[in-house]
This record gives structure tokens, sequence and C-alpha cells, in this order.
């Protein structure tokens, strides 16, 4: 016996529910591909954030190891010019303090006249600061420059004596445990040191000015 073929009406219900099921199918996949591509475009967009966090922080990074690196370059830089303008001002100043050696020798050998009144200026003034009784002492060859000048000592209490220094002239005066120095070369020492003063100040402030116009940029 031959099977029975649906009918009309079967037919079409038959190929009704074929398409729903069709139709319901598609909205699944594609329900499913809106899903995926959805989770795609979060997972993308999160690592997407995280890689610009990342390139921040690398950036943030690098500019705080340039920063430092730049800070070390200019205070190594600023540390050389100070050391050399340091140098420079050490060797001067040992220049400056053998010529006028040369010229206080110069002074005592050749203008004995100028010397005399020099040293005797030193020594009454070492002894208004010392006071009486005192011994002054000199280089050799200069007790008679003192010993010759009118009114000098100013009266009894007063000793002279040579005693090998320097050679740059001038006189100690003592008196018990007062010392007062008036070597010439105490007072090129003295001088020495206020220039030595004035001048790191100019430099502090000079590279201070620096470090503050250097800050700007």
């Amino acid at each position: 016996m031959e099977p029975l073929s649906p009918l009309p009406d079967e037919r079409e219900d038959l190929a009704s529910f074929r398409q729903a099921l069709r139709e319901e199918h598609e909205r699944k996949i594609a329900r499913l591909e809106k899903e995926r591509n959805d989770s795609l475009d979060e997972l993308i967009g999160e690592r997407r954030a995280q890689v610009e966090l990342q390139v921040k922080e690398m950036r943030r990074e690098h500019e705080r190891r340039f920063s430092r690196l730049l800070e070390e370059k200019r205070n190594e830089g600023i540390s050389s010019v100070r050391m050399s303008l340091l140098k420079h001002f050490d060797s001067l100043n040992r220049l400056c303090g053998d010529r006028m050696k040369e010229k206080s020798l110069s002074l005592r050998k050749k203008d004995g006249e100028k010397y005399a009144a020099l040293l005797l200026f030193l020594a009454r003034e070492g002894l208004q600061a010392a006071g009486l009784p005192a011994v002054i002492s000199v280089e050799p060859g200069d007790m008679a420059l003192l010993s010759e000048s009118v009114g000098f000592p100013p009266g009894e209490g007063v000793e002279i004596i040579e005693v090998p220094r320097e050679k740059w002239g001038g006189c100690l005066v003592t008196s018990g445990t007062t010392v007062i120095d008036n070597t010439l070369l105490s007072r090129w020492n003295t001088l020495s040191g206020e220039f030595a003063l004035e001048l790191s100040r100019l430099l502090n402030d000079t590279f201070s000015e620096i470090n503050d116009r250097i800050s700007e940029l």
C-alpha cells in the first residue's frame, strides 16, 4: 500500500513550522553573534584601556627618569663649573700670595725707609692692642729699624727680638697670653680669606640664579 500524501493544509502548516524554526534559529544565531561581538568589544575595550594605562605609566616613568637624569646632569655641570672656578681662584690666590711676598721682600731690600715706616706703624698698633709689657718679634735685620725710630719704643717694658719666620716682614707682639700677629703674611691671609668669602657668596648667588632660570625652562 502506498503512503498517504499530506493534505494541502497539512503541507502549509509544515512549511510554516519549518519557516518558524528557521527564523527562530536565525534569531538565536544573530543573538549569539551579537553577544559574541559585544563580549569581544568589551574585551577589546578593557584591553585597550589596560594598554593605555600601561603606556601612560611608561611615559610617566620615562619623564621621571628623564627629570632625574636632567637634574643629575645639571648638578654635575654646576658642580664642575664651581670646582673649576674654585680651583682657578685657589691658583690665582697662591699666585697673588707669591707676588705679595716678592713685593714685601723687595720693599724690605730696596726701600728701607718706607718699610721702616710700615714696620713702625705695625709695631705701635700691636702694642696698643696688646698692652705693656710686651715682646716684639721681627724678622732678622729688622730690629735696627725699630730701635733707630724716633720715639720708639714708647717707654719701658718693651723688648725687641729677632725671630726667623717667612721673610714677609712685619712683627708679632706678645704680652702675657695676648698675641697680636701684625706680620704682612697675616695681613695677606686675612685679606685673602675675606676675598674668598666674598667670592663664595657671589658664586652661591650666581649658581642660585642659574638654578632658578633652569627650573623655569
